[in-house]
């Protein structure tokens, strides 16, 4: 852990003897977090970079790709699913926001 704590979060001995459990945890997730969201970034370029670079290739007629997850999808991404509202819905949500948009 020490190794751990000097080497990767740049820790001095001292700091890290000082430190409580949860607030070594704590800053342990932090650079976990961190290390996640630089490598997704990384990912997301790529596949920005790549997208465009197709799509000035293909001709229209070869139906040109809409959105980046059609080319690739991450484990990170959300399908996002919406329901269609409807007049029961719309009826529920005038009631909660009054007649202000009725």
């Amino acid at each position: 852990m020490l190794a751990h704590a000097t080497g990767v979060l740049g820790l001095k001995p001292t700091e890290f003897w000082k430190l409580t459990w949860a607030e070594y945890e704590i800053m342990c997730e932090g650079y976990a977090d961190e290390q996640t969201r630089k490598h997704r970034e990384v990912w997301e370029v790529a596949r920005w970079q790549t997208f465009h670079l197709l799509n000035i290739q293909i001709s229209k007629k070869q139906h040109k790709l809409k959105r980046l997850t059609s080319l690739v999808r991450f484990p990170w991404d959300k399908a996002t699913e919406y329901e269609p509202s409807t007049r029961k819905r719309f009826d529920e949500l005038c009631k909660l926001w009054g007649k202000t948009i009725c």
